[in-house]
């Protein structure tokens, strides 16, 4: 690394954080759903169906293309899943 370089980003500690964790917010702020929002699950036409049911969401996370991604759970089942809006619906 150059020296204006090394300058540049010891004069700007913690830049890279700040950006990445604004960026974090707002790739999360446009969901649907909320967390502790109950939600039904469909797990789409390639899905067994056996998993479809009421859901709460758990987390936000960011989109994956135009969808937005949830963390979710159903009081049935011991694990989370990681599901797309487009597969859910208010409940």
């Amino acid at each position: 690394m150059h020296e204006f370089q090394q300058q540049r980003f010891a004069a700007q500690p913690g830049r890279w954080a700040i950006n990445f964790a604004c960026n974090a917010e707002s790739a999360v702020s446009d969901h649907k759903f909320k967390v502790g929002q109950s939600v039904h699950y469909t797990s789409g036409p390639y899905g067994r169906g056996t998993a479809d049911g009421s859901y709460k969401v758990t987390q936000l996370l960011p989109p994956e293309g135009d969808d937005h991604q949830y963390r979710i759970k159903s009081t049935s089942e011991p694990h989370e899943r990681v599901v797309r809006e487009s597969q859910l619906a208010r409940d």
